[in-house]
């Protein structure tokens, strides 16, 4: 091909570029595809991440866009299979009714393909249907109900001794005063013996808390201690048992935590979720590919301890090949929050769902352009637009999955997927094939 300056023709070679003016083109010439294609706009719309530039090589499931292209979704930054894993942390954010949990459950399912095992937090048991939907267990902890939960039977080991005695020492600060030297010694002492005993019977809270009558401080740590015995306040949450019940074996695990997060004690909720968190931790170890699904993240994790952790918690769980994805309803809950900066700073893929209802403030610490901002807060509820940012710049998708008809209303459970697959699911393993 060749190019040539224009003087005479230019006028005319300008108006040909409008449809219905070919004849004032002033010379014509014949062109290869390859010619075309070197010179034709088809790179509007971003593709999203090929499978060799994703690490768990191939994307999560594909988009449509408002341009009738495919758009590749995958949580992590670009990388690659063979190298050491991106960062995937996501956060999805949209208010109440928006179809969040959907989508959510949806990209679970999807991401199922490639072997990840997926622990979820839930609230309000959004997500219930949909995990069982995936063959997976399900379970409810409650504020005030006992949660087989006994770190005392567990974290027996160097790492979890440190552990274990970190995190004491956090829950204990929490209901008075810093401790002192000597109460720090104490309780490592203890939690040493604690796991050095031959008898594991002796593991329990009552044995444990026993323990510290001989610390020479008044009785102020025993006391601290006591709350957390059967007869104590906290009784509940580590007490009512020795062998720790609580399992996450298999590749869904879910757990309801509204009754947990909607109580007014941080100190209950810090005390549950840390030590779950623990649990995960060692499971993750063997960098298996792992998702896990937060639901109300900033309560979740809104207290001293998290704040002081999350981030060394979320680049522990990257390098242990683990997704960690946070919901919530608005980015203003983020900025109240002591983990919002963390959160914003730490999960590089954002999925954002429109809210008409929503101001520019609103979206302050997400730090939105202007064209973002007239998505977020002008598309239709009805267009089922979806804003994701990632590394690669932001992009819009039709996040809309209707085309999956009842298996829609089984992904967001509740009300609407009981009138599709009835009142039983509970007890019915394969409770979705009644939606076929």
């Amino acid at each position: 091909m060749k190019l040539m300056m224009e003087t005479y023709s230019a006028r005319a070679s300008y108006f040909a570029q409008s449809p219905g003016n070919a004849s004032y083109r002033a010379r014509r010439a014949t062109i290869t595809n390859l010619n075309f294609a070197d010179m034709a706009a088809l790179h509007r719309t971003h593709l999203g991440k090929s499978r060799a530039r994703t690490p768990w090589d191939t994307p999560i499931t594909m988009f449509p866009t408002p341009e009738r292209s495919a758009y590749r979704f995958s949580f992590h930054e670009k990388g690659s299979p063979a190298s050491e894993p991106t960062s995937g942390h996501t956060i999805i954010l949209g208010r109440s009714g928006s179809g969040k949990s959907v989508l959510a459950t949806f990209l679970m399912a999807q991401a199922r393909r490639t072997g990840a095992r997926i622990f979820a937090f839930d609230y309000r048991y959004g997500l219930e249907m949909g995990l069982r939907a995936l063959g997976g267990s399900y379970q409810s902890i409650k504020a005030g109900e006992a949660t087989g939960l006994n770190p005392l039977w567990v974290e027996t080991d160097a790492a979890g001794r440190e552990w274990l005695t970190d995190a004491l020492i956090s829950l204990l600060e929490s209901r008075g005063a810093q401790l002192t030297p000597q109460q720090t010694h104490a309780v490592q002492a203890i939690v040493r013996r604690n796991a050095e005993a031959g008898d594991p019977s002796l593991r329990n809270w009552t044995e444990f808390a026993g323990q510290f009558r001989s610390v020479d401080d008044g009785g102020d740590l025993a006391e601290r201690v006591r709350e957390w015995t059967p007869q104590g306040r906290f009784g509940w949450v580590f007490g009512t048992t020795t062998e720790d019940r609580f399992s996450l074996d298999g590749d869904v695990v879910g757990f309801d935590l509204t009754g947990l997060l909607d109580a007014d004690n941080e100190t209950a909720r810090m005390a549950v979720l840390s030590y779950i968190f623990r649990r995960i931790e060692r499971k993750i170890e063997d960098r298996r590919p792992t998702i896990v699904l937060i639901d109300e993240a900033w309560k979740a994790f809104d207290n001293s301890y998290f704040a002081n952790k999350l981030e060394d918690w979320l680049v522990t769980a990257r390098k242990q090949n683990t997704v960690v994805v946070m919901m919530t309803q608005f980015a203003s809950q983020l900025d109240k929050s002591r983990v919002g900066s963390t959160i914003i700073q730490a999960l590089p893929t954002q999925i954002l769902l429109p809210n008409s209802r929503a101001k520019p403030g609103d979206y302050g610490p997400l730090a939105l352009s202007d064209k973002e901002l007239d998505v977020m807060m002008n598309a239709l509820p009805a267009s089922h637009l979806a804003l994701i940012r990632d590394d690669q710049g932001a992009h819009i998708i039709d996040a809309g999955l209707a085309p999956l008809g009842d298996y829609l209303a089984v992904l967001g459970g509740l009300k609407s997927g009981e009138a599709v697959v009835g009142t039983d699911y509970r007890d019915t393993p394969e409770f979705w094939r009644r939606a076929t």
